[in-house]
């Protein structure tokens, strides 16, 4: 073999070579997208553990202490305020690993509290979490208290979503303003009302933690009950009104 046909013949072994390189690249891609997938839907491989009622399978990837039940009993507490329909059972996954946060919020941060797969499998996920002491481990940038926020509320949170786009439907869902479906969540999550007096002025102060932008939805809960008064939730979201109008109705300000 000449050394001209050698030259010839090693580009052509190159580019099979780099064929080959992408088209294992490409697979093993494709397989990762669609193990993620399968895992968003049916994420039990990734949890050891779990504690199961006939209402709410709670899964964690830590062993689950007997202390679970009295969360789920509070979680259940707090769900007795909504109007909705219960659309269980649900599954509620513990994260305790960080990857986890990440894979399970896809678009979101791995700062969440918890959050719920609405549009798929109707899957909830939380942050890491001591179930113990019925509560949350926050993230480092975290500023506010969790005296109103144990555990239970996050699950109790994002159940009342899955009631939520099961009596709307997701389309209707999907259309509603997040100050409702947040609020209403909130309102049902919290287990109580929000203390008018005090939220009235910290919303004269502009008080941070009445700023949704820093992750709390004490504002459109109190939006959503001050609507609440004379509307359903299902009224509220067939013809969602202005949250701003009756916040400025509660200060005694006029609003444009």
């Amino acid at each position: 073999m000449s050394v001209r046909e050698q030259g010839r013949r090693f580009p052509t072994r190159a580019k099979r070579g780099f064929r080959l390189l992408a088209l294992f690249c490409s697979a093993t891609i494709l397989a990762a997208i669609v193990t993620a997938a399968a895992l968003t839907v049916w994420p039990d491989p990734l949890f050891a553990y779990s504690f199961r009622t006939p209402d709410i399978n709670l899964h964690s990837d830590r062993p689950i202490p007997p202390e679970a039940m009295e969360v789920l009993m509070d979680v259940r507490r707090r769900l007795e305020r909504s109007e909705l329909p219960p659309s269980g059972p649900h599954d509620v996954y513990i994260c305790n690993d960080t990857w986890k946060l990440n894979m399970f919020g896809r678009n979101a941060s791995n700062r969440f509290g918890g959050i719920s797969d609405v549009y798929l499998a109707g899957n909830i996920f939380i942050r890491p979490s001591d179930i113990g002491r019925n509560a949350i481990f926050p993230p480092a940038s975290w500023r506010f208290s969790l005296a109103d926020r144990p555990l239970s509320y996050f699950i109790a949170h994002e159940i009342t979503h899955l009631d939520e786009v099961a009596a709307l439907g997701r389309l209707a869902y999907w259309r509603t303003p997040a100050w409702l479906l947040e609020g209403y969540a909130d309102h049902i999550g919290k287990g109580s009302n929000v203390d008018r007096v005090i939220a009235a002025d910290a919303l004269r102060r502009e008080a941070p933690q009445m700023d949704p932008r820093n992750g709390v939805y004490n504002r459109y809960q109190l939006a959503v009950e001050l609507l609440l008064e004379r509307s359903s939730f299902m009224e509220l979201a067939a013809a969602p009104p202005d949250p701003e109008k009756a916040l400025h109705r509660l200060l005694g300000v006029a609003y444009n």
